[in-house]
């Protein structure tokens, strides 16, 4: 099964959770960049781009990478990640960053139910394949 989602709601969702802004947009199929705008007119907006790795069961393997600003926005970013998923996200050394999704608190009834198999985007937003899990109930 495919589900698509749009840059435009992403970027609302991630606006409405925790008040930033970021934006999403496309770079290739399997990298977007992610801007972060500060509220203050002097400070320019920061970029990076993510790319999706790999997927292995619950965990997503993402890179990095993005121009000098980067190590400001990413001590801010893995600050912010630390106080918000501190058990599901693992910073690695080398511009990687492992997510386990079974540990994001409102994921782990929908995960035990199906699995993540591939993360792509396109000019207008992200499509995931996820696969119903085949369980029997005794």
């Amino acid at each position: 099964m495919k589900a698509t989602i749009s840059f435009d709601e992403l970027n609302g969702f991630v606006q409405k959770k925790t008040g930033q802004n970021v934006t999403l947009g496309y770079v290739s199929p399997d990298t977007v960049k992610v801007t972060y705008s500060a509220k203050m007119r002097f400070v320019p907006p920061v970029s990076i781009d993510v790319q999706v790795l790999r997927i292995s069961g619950n965990d997503v393997e993402l890179a990095y990478s993005g121009k000098a600003l980067l190590r400001t926005a990413l001590d801010f970013a893995k600050e912010l990640f630390s106080q918000k998923l501190p058990d599901a996200v693992t910073w690695g050394d080398n511009s990687s960053v492992s997510v386990n999704l079974s540990k994001v608190k409102g994921l782990e009834r929908t995960l035990n139910d199906i699995d993540l198999r591939s993360i792509a985007f396109d000019q207008t937003g992200a499509e995931t394949e996820i696969a119903m899990k085949q369980t029997i109930k005794q």
